[in-house]
C-alpha cells in the first residue's frame, strides 16, 4: 500500500488532515500454526481492497503481524481510520468484509475491537 500525501504521522499514528473520523482497531489470535506471511499478505491485499471499494469510508488501513510471540498477544492488528461513526456498520456490512469473515473467522481463537473518535 502507497502513501497518501494527505495524512501525517504523529507519534507513530496516522492522521488525516484537518478531518475529524474514527479509528477501528481489531486484534486476532488465531488457532495456533494458523497465522503465517501468506495470511498477512492476504490480509493486506483484502483490507486494500475493502479500502479501494469504500474510498470515501475507509480512508487508511493498517495491518501488521505482531514481532514478539507469547500465549497473550495477538497475531495481527488491524486499525482502519473510517470517515465517521456512520461509516462502521458501512464497513462492516460490506461484502468484502464479510467475505473476508468467512474465510477467516473459523479460525480464530480470540477477536477484540476497540473504537475512539479522532480529533487530531
Amino acid at each position: 500500500m502507497g502513501i497518501n500525501p494527505s495524512f501525517c504521522v504523529k507519534d507513530g499514528f496516522f492522521s488525516l488532515k484537518g478531518v475529524t473520523g474514527m479509528i477501528h482497531t481489531v486484534m486476532m489470535k488465531f488457532q495456533p500454526g494458523f497465522w503465517n506471511d501468506e495470511v498477512l499478505a492476504d490480509f493486506r491485499e483484502r483490507f486494500a481492497g475493502i479500502q479501494a471499494a469504500l474510498p470515501e469510508t475507509v480512508l487508511a488501513v493498517d495491518v501488521w503481524q505482531n514481532c514478539v510471540e507469547r500465549d497473550q498477544n495477538a497475531d495481527v492488528m488491524i486499525r482502519l481510520k473510517l470517515r465517521d461513526k456512520a461509516a462502521l456498520p458501512l464497513y462492516l456490512k460490506h461484502p468484502l468484509h464479510v467475505g473476508l469473515g468467512q474465510q477467516y473467522n473459523p479460525n480464530v481463537q480470540q477477536i477484540i475491537s476497540f473504537d475512539r473518535e479522532d480529533e487530531r
